[in-house]
C-alpha cells in the first residue's frame, strides 16, 4: 500500500484510512520592462503527506530512551477474560431470577458467586441469549437494572450500584478527600440527566389490558421531566424494576465529580466517598464510580470518578420543587 520511512501498511500490518497530499512548486519571477513577468520553474518545494487512521495495539509495550527514564505500560484487569468468558453462547432463562442466572454462570466457570441479598428480588421472566458470550450477557444485564456484575480474583462479584456496600450487604469504607489532599479535580453537574419520573409500560395477556409503572413523582406537571421506556413488560413486576433501575442511574449522572490524587490503593469503586472543605453547594457524599491506578517515573497517583448517591438526588430534587 505504502511506506512511511521504514514502516509498511498493509492489511496484515495496520492501514490507514484517509490519505491526503499536497506539493508546492518553485517558480521565481523576473522583472521585464514594459511586460508582465516572467515566472522560471525552479524544481519541486515542499510536499505533505497526511495519513489518518486507527491502530488497536493488543500487547505490551516496554520503551525506553538514553536521556530519559524508561517506561513500561500495563494494563490489567481483576480477573482472565480471555478464554470461556468471551466465547459466544445460546441459550434462554425463563421464570428465574438475576441472582439465579449469575450464580449459574459463575458454577460453570468455576467461580465463586458473590450476590448482594437485594438482588435476589430481582425476578426475570423471560431472557435470552443469543450469540452472546457471558461477559457481554452480564455486562448487559448489569447495565439494563444498574447492577455492577464482574469477575473479581476468583469470585464473580453482584452488587447494585452507586448504593456503597459490598456483596454481602455491609458498607464498605469510607475515602475522605479535602482541597489539599488532591492535585486536581472537576464537577460537572448535568440538567439533562435530571428526571422527575420514569414511566415502563406492559401488557397484561390474561386481561388484555395495557398497564404502566411509575418511579418519582408521578405528578409532575412538566412532561419534559419525565422519561418513558420503551417496549412493552409481561408483567407490573418487570416493568416496576426497570424503571426503577433507569430512574436510579439518570438521577445519579446528574452530578459527577472527578479528581486526581496522590496514590492511595484504598480508593476502590462502590466504596462511599466524602469531601470536606470545598466550595460551598458541593455535596458531601459520594459514590465512587471509577477508580483507576498508575505508577510512572512522576510516582504513584490515583485517579477518580463518583456519582451521587440516589438518596440524595430525591432530596435536591424535593427541594427544587419546593
Amino acid at each position: 500500500m505504502l511506506a512511511l520511512g521504514d514502516y509498511f501498511f498493509s492489511g496484515d500490518t495496520a492501514s490507514y484510512q484517509n490519505k491526503a497530499e499536497s506539493r508546492n512548486y518553485r517558480w521565481e519571477g523576473q522583472n521585464v520592462i514594459g511586460q508582465c513577468p516572467l515566472y522560471h520553474y525552479m524544481g519541486p518545494g515542499e510536499q505533505d503527506l497526511k495519513l489518518d487512521g486507527v491502530i488497536y495495539a493488543d500487547y505490551h509495550a516496554i520503551d525506553g530512551y538514553t536521556l530519559s527514564p524508561k517506561e513500561s505500560r500495563i494494563t490489567a484487569h481483576a480477573a482472565d477474560f480471555l478464554e470461556n468468558f468471551k466465547n459466544p453462547q445460546a441459550r434462554s432463562f425463563t421464570e428465574t431470577h438475576l441472582s439465579e442466572i449469575v450464580q449459574k454462570i459463575a458454577s460453570e466457570h468455576g467461580l465463586e458467586a458473590k450476590i448482594a441479598p437485594a438482588l435476589t428480588n430481582i425476578r426475570l421472566e423471560n431472557l435470552h441469549q443469543t450469540a452472546e458470550s457471558d461477559l457481554h450477557f452480564l455486562t448487559r444485564l448489569g447495565q439494563q437494572y444498574n447492577v455492577l456484575i464482574k469477575p473479581s480474583g476468583h469470585c464473580l462479584v453482584a452488587m447494585p450500584m452507586g448504593k456503597g456496600i459490598s456483596p454481602t450487604g455491609a458498607a464498605l469504607p469510607w475515602v475522605t478527600l479535602t482541597p489539599d489532599s488532591v492535585m486536581s479535580w472537576s464537577l460537572q453537574c448535568s440538567k439533562k440527566e435530571e428526571v422527575s419520573s420514569v414511566t415502563a409500560k406492559g401488557y397484561d395477556t390474561d386481561s388484555a389490558e395495557e398497564f404502566h409503572e411509575t418511579i418519582g413523582d408521578e405528578d409532575d406537571s412538566d412532561e419534559n421531566m419525565g422519561y418513558s421506556l420503551r417496549g412493552l413488560y409481561p408483567t407490573r413486576e418487570a416493568a416496576k424494576v426497570a424503571a426503577q433501575a433507569v430512574y436510579e442511574k439518570l438521577m445519579q449522572k446528574a452530578y459527577t465529580f472527578s479528581a486526581e490524587i496522590p496514590g492511595n490503593p484504598q480508593v476502590l469503586a462502590e466504596s462511599k466517598l466524602t469531601l470536606q472543605g470545598f466550595r460551598p453547594g458541593i455535596p458531601t457524599d459520594w459514590i465512587l464510580s471509577r477508580s483507576s491506578h498508575s505508577l510512572s517515573s512522576s510516582g504513584y497517583k490515583t485517579s477518580l470518578e463518583a456519582m451521587v448517591p440516589t438518596e440524595y438526588q430525591k432530596l435536591m430534587a424535593e427541594k427544587d420543587k419546593a
